[in-house]
Parts: C-alpha cells; sequence; structure tokens
C-alpha cells in the first residue's frame, strides 16, 4: 500500500516523467487496437522514448487488462502489486535489506519488471511470468526450488507465447529487428572482472548458485534494478545487511565518478560497480556454504 501510494503520488506530481513500464502500457494499448508497438514506441514516434521497444510481446500481454486504466493508475497498481507480491515472497527471508538496497530502490523508482519477477523466483504460481521478460526469466528458472515450479516456469510461458501468437502472428520478427537496432546486452561475466562469477558453479546444488551462475551468463542491460534478484541469496539479516549495504556504496560511488557520456561507456562503468556491490559479495555469500553431499 506504501509503494503504491508513493508511485502514485509521484506520476500525480510528475506526470511528465514516463517510467519503463508506461511503454509496456502503451504496448498494450497498441496491441488492442491492432497496431504493432515495435513501430510505434521509439525515438520521435508515437511514445517517445530514447530506445525501440525491445520487450517480447509475451511482456505486453502480460499485462494486457492493464491497458484499460490510465497510464498512473496502472503503474500505480503494478507497482503496489509488484512490491506486495515481493513482500509476501519474503515473509520467511529478512525483507528490510531487501527494501534498502540499491536494486530494489532503483526498480521501484523506474517500475521495473525486475520486483515481480524476483518474486516470481519464490512463488511457484508466478512462474509462468518468466515469459515476460526472458533475461530474468532465465534465471527464474535455472533457481527453481522444486519440479512444480520449473513446470510451471515452462508450461505457462510457453501459453503466454501461444497467446501472444494468436494476437499478432509475425511479433518474433517484428521483436527480433528491434532488438538488432537497439542497445546492446552483455553477459556480467564479459564485464571487466566478470569471469569470477563462474565460481558460483562451485555450487549448483544450491538454487542460489544457480541464480547468480544464470544472472551472470544472460545478456543484460548494466541497470541497478537488474542485480534484484541477487536479493534472495542472504540466508540471514546480516547478509541481507551486508549486500544491502554494498549495493549502496556502490551505487553511491556513480555520484563520485566521472561517469562516461556514451551508452557503452556508462553500462562498463556501472557493470563493473555493479560487479563489485551486488554480485561479489552476493558470490562469496554462495562459496561461504556448506557444499551438499553429491
Amino acid at each position: 500500500m506504501i509503494a503504491a501510494a508513493l508511485t502514485g503520488a509521484d506520476a500525480y506530481l510528475h506526470p511528465e516523467r514516463a517510467s519503463d513500464f508506461e511503454q509496456v502500457w502503451f504496448a498494450a494499448r497498441e496491441l488492442v487496437s491492432g497496431s504493432s508497438p515495435y513501430g510505434a514506441i521509439g525515438p520521435g514516434r508515437a511514445f517517445d522514448w530514447p530506445w525501440p521497444f525491445v520487450y517480447p510481446l509475451t511482456t505486453v500481454v502480460s499485462v494486457l487488462p492493464l491497458a484499460l486504466l490510465p497510464a498512473a493508475l496502472a503503474r500505480t497498481f503494478f507497482v503496489g502489486l509488484s512490491v506486495g507480491l515481493l513482500a509476501l515472497a519474503c515473509r520467511d527471508r529478512p525483507l528490510l535489506p531487501v527494501l534498502v538496497g540499491a536494486p530494489f530502490v532503483n526498480a521501484f523508482w523506474n517500475a521495473q519488471w525486475s520486483i515481480i519477477l524476483t518474486a516470481a523466483m519464490v512463488i511457484p504460481w508466478l512462474g509462468w511470468l518468466a515469459a515476460g521478460k526472458p533475461t530474468l526469466g532465465v534465471a527464474l528458472l535455472a533457481q527453481a526450488r522444486t519440479r512444480r515450479q520449473a513446470e510451471i516456469a515452462i508450461l505457462g510461458s510457453a501459453a503466454l507465447v501461444l497467446i501472444a501468437l494468436a494476437l499478432r502472428p509475425h511479433w518474433p520478427g517484428e521483436w527480433l529487428a528491434t532488438m538488432r537496432q537497439g542497445p546492446r546486452f552483455t553477459p556480467p561475466i564479459l564485464r571487466p572482472g566478470g569471469i569470477v562469477l563462474l565460481g558460483s558453479a562451485l555450487r549448483w546444488r544450491e538454487p542460489e548458485g544457480r541464480l547468480l551462475l544464470a544472472l551472470a551468463l544472460t545478456p543484460q542491460t548494466a541497470m541497478w534494478y537488474e542485480a534484484l534478484p541477487l536479493s534472495l541469496v542472504p540466508r540471514t539479516r546480516a547478509e541481507g545487511i551486508v549486500l544491502a549495504v554494498t549495493s549502496q556504496l556502490a551505487y553511491a560511488s556513480t555520484a563520485l565518478t566521472d561517469m562516461p557520456a556514451d551508452w557503452a561507456g556508462y553500462t562498463r562503468t556501472v557493470g563493473m560497480l555493479m560487479l563489485a556491490g551486488c554480485y561479489l559479495p552476493a558470490l562469496v555469500m554462495v562459496l561461504r556454504r556448506r557444499r551438499q553431499p553429491e
């Protein structure tokens, strides 16, 4: 309720500020009207956005009911629901460190999908959302704790794909063409120093080890919200506080760093800071745990 109230207040006070969710909401409206979202979103288009629409149509299908609402109300509902589900997912985990870490704050401010997808990694019946954002969906499937959770993720994602194909049969080609025009995505493992993340393979029997390895190998934008699933790695309050503090210190250092103006340079710098403040502490936590017997 607090998250929804803050989001609604921000939407009311700053109607000119569009979050990442608004482009998906606009894409849903385009789909309902029979138009292609891939031709309507981007620089100088109907929905003016710095980049083309790089989400698969499965993302759009998953929020189709929200297309009936005004943008501000839809964003408020989406963020409130996402944060509520994350709180539910953390009912047996230290929640406060999650909420004060840099990845959550950044995801909340930008109304990002990583919040609800992080919740889906713990709540099995949300597994169908894996197809909503494949970069995190791969990690969701990799860290599945039970066979049932993996089945829901696979079958639910397949259902989303079929619905998207039924609504717009040619969307995969449109999506791939747009991806070639959009920014380049690099796996964390290929960023400077990222090779050490292969060490998480030593704990492949642990869900957190598989999660860290999948995130390290998956191409993604070097944005802080992408690291939110790492908040599932800590098992104690102390570990959660450590990860929250290191992530915030790394995030705060961006104000003290001469950040490059170009996209490649910017993402390279942020990627290195995320490695130091999010990935490496999570790796240490995973490796410190006793290895499961063969």
